[in-house]
């Protein structure tokens, strides 16, 4: 009895000392399933805080590039800042500007570092960013498709770095500049649009486009009205049509605001046979960093140190050698401009 007794306790002593063990793998299971989920919370904090840095840090740039443009002459320019991307839900475009030389729809970038052209690829600290020369492309794609008085060529994409230097130059068809020649580089290109086409161009941009900070407008639809009711001074039962409401005349005012709208359509379409008579490409452009000039725009034209303004096109003696300052499509428009042709 004795030795039964003492193995029964004994072998309760190894139940007990199971049990204590398995709890302890038990709370040290619940203390890692503890830490891997704190562990994964602050990576979720971690990376949200980055993407509200980067946020705030593009609003800046925004802000920096909307301060920038408050200087354009208000008579000629009009400014539009963060609109809504026509055909995208989540998308916005940071600035366009409808002035004299054109349409420029802008897109702000607060980029750090060193920012260089190499043979048309816009590089940021040696690193290739094609993606952002192609939002912009796109972006001025989009926005052409609703500036329908003017051709697409007159709409321009545009690249402006938050910096105090400038910059300068082309990444394929998107202008390059910073914050500080921003103004400089919009009023320096020659005119293009009459008053009557931008006045077109900035309703047209005002109708389609959006503020990408306003809250969308709840579209209610009226209530049906009762095609039929009954009338209590007639015999119960008796269908009579409800009566259909008086249509309102249009007052004055609208009448004035339409004939003003067919004077502006009929004055920029004037203006636009007109520029198409004169012109069948795209106005002159601003040279490239290098001096050189792009393949829709080959003719260099400089001014001259004695006060002249010259020009030579391609295949010209010396053309290789010469740094434009602007560029046009062919010797017509230089000369036209007022360039003429360089002997030497």
């Amino acid at each position: 009895m004795r030795g039964t007794e003492g193995a029964a306790r004994g072998d309760s002593a190894a139940e007990d000392g199971s049990n204590c063990i398995n709890e302890l793998e038990g709370l040290v299971m619940a203390g890692e399933s503890a830490r891997a989920s704190a562990k994964r919370l602050r990576e979720k904090a971690e990376r949200q805080a980055r993407v509200a840095a980067m946020f705030e840090r593009g609003a800046e740039g925004e802000e920096a590039t909307a301060t920038a443009l408050a200087a354009l002459p208000s008579e000629e320019w009009a400014v539009f800042h963060d609109l809504r991307w026509p055909g995208r839900k989540f998308a916005n475009v940071d600035h366009i500007v409808v002035g004299p030389p054109g349409v420029y729809v802008i897109d702000s970038k607060n980029w750090t570092g060193s920012i260089d052209v190499a043979d048309n690829v816009l590089r940021q600290n040696g690193r290739a960013r094609e993606a952002a020369v192609h939002g912009a492309a796109e972006a001025a794609m989009a926005v052409s498709g609703l500036a329908r008085s003017v051709s697409p060529l007159q709409v321009h994409p545009v690249l402006c770095f938050v910096r105090e230097e400038p910059v300068a130059g082309w990444a394929r068809d998107v202008v390059l500049c910073s914050t500080s020649n921003l103004v400089q580089m919009l009023t320096s290109r020659d005119p293009v649009l009459s008053d009557d086409v931008r006045q077109m161009v900035t309703l047209e941009l005002d109708a389609a486009l959006r503020s990408a900070t306003e809250a969308p407008v709840a579209v209610t639809r009226p209530a049906p009205s009762p095609r039929y009711y009954r009338d209590p001074q007639h015999r119960a039962g008796s269908p009579y049509r409800a009566p259909s409401a008086r249509r309102r005349r249009p007052g004055c005012v609208s009448l004035i605001v339409g004939l003003m709208l067919i004077f502006v359509g009929l004055s920029a379409a004037v203006s636009l046979i007109h520029q198409a008579v004169e012109s069948v490409s795209h106005p002159s452009v601003p040279a490239r960093s290098d001096g050189s000039c792009p393949a829709l725009d080959p003719v260099k034209a400089w001014a001259a140190s004695t006060g002249g303004k010259l020009y030579r096109a391609p295949g010209a003696k010396g053309y290789d050698r010469a740094r434009a300052q602007t560029c046009f499509a062919d010797a017509d428009h230089a000369a036209s401009s007022g360039y003429a042709e360089a002997k030497r």
